[in-house]
This record gives C-alpha cells, structure tokens and sequence, in this order.
C-alpha cells in the first residue's frame, strides 16, 4: 500500500441494514426521519472509529439485478419491493452522506456483504481492528482475531459486538463453518432453500463436525446407508438434496475478492461547506462501481436547517443551549411514539418538562438560548452547572443515550473552557460465564465485553506511553520466550534501554541480556548502533585469528581510520580466559577467535561512537556468553 494514511481502525457500514432497520422501527414518521437517524448513526460510528466507509448493494438495472440471482433466480424473490418513501429517504441518505465526506462502496451486481467481505480481508492484514457494523448472519464469515462485527440495537434486542468466541457461542461454530451452517440450514428471508428438517442445532452440528462439504460428503457415504434411527430422515434429504445444498452454499458464501479499490477508499475527503439553499437531488447514482473522488462542492442545506445547524455550535466550537433543546426534542418525540431513549426514569420526565419550559423562555428571553454557550450565565444556569459537577443533575442521565454530556460541557463552559474529549478506548473480548437456562447443572460459556485501556502504541504496536510499555512488558512475560530478565519489570527496563537507542521492543530484548545483574548487549548490537552513525563511513574487520581480532572504522570526525587490536593476552590479563561455572572450558578457551572477534569490535565501537554507544557493553567482555547464562 502506497501514500495512504492507514488508520488504526476502520468501519464497514452495511448502510442498507442500518436504514432499513430505522425505517421499518418509524412508521407514520416524518419524510426525512428514518435517513437522518441513520445518519446520526453514521457519525457515532465515525467518532469512535478512524475511518468509515459506507458499503452498498449495487443490484444491475437489467437482469440478473445480482450475480446471485444467475444462480438462483428465486433468490430474494420473496421481499417486496420498496416504498416511493423508503427509497426517496434513501436517496437523500446517500446524498447527504456523500456531501458529508463519507466514502461509498460499491460493485455493480453484488451486495453490500460481499463488498464488505472484501475490504475486511484487505483491511484486516493493514489495520489494527475492522468493525463491521450490520446485523446479517453472513457476516459472521468475516469474523477474525482482530475483525469483529457490530450488530446495532434493534427494538429491545440491544446492540452486540461479536468476536470469534462470540460466534461460536451464538451459532455453534467457529466464523470459518458459518457458510455451510447457513447453506444447511437455510436462510427464508433471502429465499435460500437449504436442506428439509434440518434446523439450527443439526446444522451447527454437522458444520462444525465435518467442516467443509466434501467432508460433509465422505459423513454421507458413511452414515446414509444406515444412518441412526434419529437422524434417518435428515441424511435421506441431504442425499435427496445434495445439489440443492451446493446451490445454497454458493448463495451464502460471501465474495471476498471483489475487484474494488480498497486503497483510494481510505482516502479522508473533506465535507463540502455549507452554501446557499440546498435541492434534495433526485437522480442519485444508486448501481454499479463507482470511483472515489472528491464530491463537487455545489450542495448546502436548507436555508431552515443552515441557520439551526450554526446555532447548534457557538463560536468557540462549544455545543449552545440549542443542543441541549434538539436532544430533548427529539427524546419526547420518540418518549410519543413509544419509543424512549432516555428510559423510565421519573427525572427524566423532568428533564424533558424542564427543556420544554426553557424552550418556550427563549421565545420571549433570546439570551437564555446561548446561555450554556456563554462565560457568564444567569443565576439558574449556574444553579445548573453546580449540580452538574456534583453529579446531582438528571441532565446526564437523560441525554447519555444520545451521547451528550452535559456535565463537562456545562461545567467547562462556566469556566470559559473548552471541554476536551476523552480517550477512546477499544473493546476486548473475554470468555466468561453465562446464566445457565433453568435447571442446568454447570455454566455456559458466554462472552462478555470488558473496556480496556492498553495505552498507545505504533501500528507496528510499539509502546508510546507507560500503559502500552507496561502491558506489552507483561505480554512478553507472559509468553515464556525472555525468562532471563526474570519478570516484567526486567523486560520493561530492557524496552525503555531499547528505546534510548532506537530499537523496536523485540530486538531490544534479542540485542541484550543479563551479566551479573545488569543488562548487557550484544556486541553485533554494539557494532549496529555505530554503523548506524551518519559519522561512520565504514566499520571493518580487518584481522580474525584464534591469538588477535583487529577492526578498523572511520569517523568523519576524525582525520583519518582508527584501528583497534585486541589479542588473547590482554584477555587473560582481565580474567576473562576462565572456566565456566562448572568448572569447564569457558567460551574464552573453546572459542578464543569469536571471543576476541566480537570484543574487539565492541572496544572500538565504543572508543569511537561514545554517543552511539554509551554504557554498552557485551558479553563477551565480561567472560560469559548466552550460552554460559543459559547454561
């Protein structure tokens, strides 16, 4: 990948999964409704994650709409075609999106999934994490160690993040067997026929035992010539509709090799300034592949909503009264239809009451409606704000759902402050227990998720504060690999040495070692580190003999090479010609040439790079090697 800023996370929206759930979850509601929730959806997604990019069906204009669909033909025959309404709102969505900055994906005669399926493969070997935000079963096939997919809030269901363990606990199997449990099992709400009479648990069964579907075939010549009394029916229909099978695993099985460009969608564009009137656009391109490229920059907003968008902000970037008067609108809204966003809470009765007698004050007061906005409310705004910082206030309560908090920017703005965002925090998934269902005599593995905080660290997941340098010395401890620095702390005082000198976490811990208690290195690291000197024209061995080593180097510095010798002489002189601990041939006796090899070198580096170089020393000058330690 070339010129591309990779993030450390991406989300792949399923748009048509998101929209259609707020559609059908709205009736009666408001012509724009549906699509500007899903669009407020957008920006959650977008503030917790580096990049999003939104991923589309793109059905043909002529027959087949899809490739699936030469398949099968029937394939999704059976779903009605949309509203007038419903797809009105879903132009002005994509058209709203677009001029939002948002990047669209699409591949002409494939669906949303299989766009999805393919950037995930792509985006999983680039990215630290890949979010797939839609509820449908097949992304499950996507599924990896650091691809995990978001299934969105759907009445009272709430939303989930699942995981590989999370798979597995839902379906049965593991994201790899996710095709053939959905072929077997088939899929009514895609018209995907799969296999009579059998249903979840013998699908999950079957998939997970046999894998793939030859090895479903060679289970089939073994069991169905007389397969168990139980079972019988099920073997005689997968013998029955062997072909029927094959067809629905084609259907299920996601597309993960779409010819679409995954780099130039991980391009930022920037949205386009709000200008003059905005025309809702009636002819949006809604088929075939499209190229990424900037929007044109002819769109504006309504002039209605221009002028409440502005006020929504003051000028110093702080969220005004107004906001907090759009939130609670719209949560007596939903609080009407049935829908709550704020709960049950008798305060949050309150809140709302308290909103809609403020709103009407501002009718007649203008200067209430910029209050939160200013250095200097009036006496019942500060009464506010001191309950807010004491936690007092049902404000926070009522509008955590919608992702305001009150308190800091109250608080904040009291103060003349900005209020800062906090640090976002990635999900982790841990294997846990779940309620067993009644009667059950031992726990189920469930999944849970637990927040955590592993700091900051590279792409290339190198410590960047003490949180990330403390877990990956634990990490690393953990591993078994470096038991001679005798701990975590041992291995974080050999990373924070490492990153004096410039050295990535790994090979810090090959390049040093322990020698009597302290931290050695090793002396082709030594000889690294003055090579590495935009002052070194060359470092060379010039001599090597079981009596002598002889290097040379030049410092630019200098007027001229320095050569260093060092013999064996001078070695026993200093002690270092000695048995080992036991009593044998020390490495000094055994191997005199690598010794005084990699001594001489080590001397030399340090007499002529000290800044390179400084407080190094190896091994082999203090008569012990890896070997002798190990030993």
């Amino acid at each position: 990948m070339t010129d591309i800023n990779r993030p450390r996370t991406v989300a792949l929206v399923d748009v048509s999964c998101l929209f259609k759930k707020n559609y059908e979850a709205m009736p009666g509601a408001g012509p724009r409704e549906a699509a500007e929730r899903t669009l407020s959806e957008f920006a959650a997604v977008r503030e917790d994650t580096a990049h999003v990019i939104l991923c589309l069906d793109a059905p043909r204009k002529e027959q087949p709409r899809y490739t699936r669909n030469a398949i099968y033909p029937e394939y999704k025959a059976n779903r009605t075609a949309p509203s007038e309404q419903e797809t009105a709102q879903k132009r002005w969505l994509l058209d709203r999106a677009r001029k939002l900055g948002y990047q669209l994906a699409r591949v002409e005669g494939w669906e949303a999934d299989d766009v999805i399926a393919t950037l995930a493969r792509i985006y999983g070997e680039w990215c630290e994490e890949v979010r797939l935000v839609g509820g449908d079963k097949d992304l499950a096939q996507c599924v990896t160690e650091n691809i995990v997919q978001y299934i969105p809030a759907v009445g009272t269901r709430k939303a989930e993040a699942r995981n590989r363990l999370a798979v597995k606990a839902k379906f049965g199997v593991f994201p790899e067997q996710m095709a053939l449990y959905l072929a077997l099992m088939g899929d009514s709400s895609d018209n995907v026929p799969g296999v009579d009479k059998v249903g979840k648990q013998t699908a999950a069964k079957w998939a997970s035992q046999y894998r793939t579907l030859t090895g479903l075939a060679e289970a089939l010549a073994a069991n169905g010539v007389n397969p168990p009394p139980r079972e019988r029916v099920m073997w005689t229909n997968l013998a029955n509709q062997w072909n029927a099978l094959k067809m629905s695993l084609d259907l299920v099985t996601l597309n993960a090799h779409l010819p679409i460009d995954a780099e130039g969608l991980l391009v930022r564009l920037a949205p386009e300034p709000d200008q003059q009137g905005y025309t809702m656009s009636s002819d949006v391109e809604l088929d075939g592949f499209e190229r990424n490229a900037t929007p044109p920059s002819d769109w504006a907003p309504e002039g209605e909503d221009i002028e409440q968008e502005r006020t929504l902000m003051s000028a110093d970037g702080h969220p005004t009264k107004a906001m907090f008067d759009l939130m609670a609108s719209a949560a007596e809204a939903d609080r009407q239809r049935g829908q709550p966003i704020i709960g049950k809470d008798p305060q949050a009765d309150e809140v709302l009451r308290r909103a809609t007698a403020e709103r009407a004050a501002a009718a007649q007061r203008p200067d209430i409606a910029a209050a939160f906005g200013q250095a200097q409310p009036d006496s019942a705004v500060r009464e506010e704000v001191k309950r807010e910082a004491q936690g007092q206030s049902p404000l926070k309560a009522a509008f955590a759902a919608v992702g305001i908090d009150p308190v800091a920017v109250a608080a904040a703005n009291a103060q003349g402050d900005a209020p800062g965002r906090p640090a976002v925090t990635d999900a982790q998934f841990e294997e846990g227990p779940k309620k067993a269902p009644q009667g059950a005599g031992k726990h189920q593995p469930g999944i849970v998720k637990a927040e955590r905080d592993y700091g900051l660290v590279t792409e290339d997941l190198q410590p960047l504060d003490l949180r990330s340098a403390e877990t990956v010395s634990k990490w690393l401890h953990h591993g078994g690999l470096y038991p001679q620095f005798g701990g975590p702390s041992g291995i974080f005082t050999v990373i924070m040495r490492g990153k004096e000198l410039g050295l990535g976490v790994t090979t810090a811990l090959a390049g040093f070692h322990v020698v009597e208690g302290r931290p050695t290195a090793s002396a082709d690291l030594i000889r690294a580190l003055a090579k590495r000197s935009p002052k070194c024209k060359y470092f060379r061995l010039v001599a090597s003999t079981s009596a002598y080593a002889e290097w040379e180097t030049w410092n630019s510095d200098d007027p001229g090479p320095t050569t260093f010798r060092y013999d064996l002489e001078e070695a026993e002189l200093a002690g270092l010609v000695r048995t080992d601990k036991k009593g044998n041939p020390g490495m000094w006796q055994k191997r005199p040439r690598d010794m005084l090899t990699k001594t001489a070198g080590a001397k030399l580096a340090r007499l002529v790079y000290p800044a390179e170089t400084l407080g190094l020393y190896c091994p082999e000058e203090m008569g012990e090697t890896r070997e002798e330690e190990a030993a």
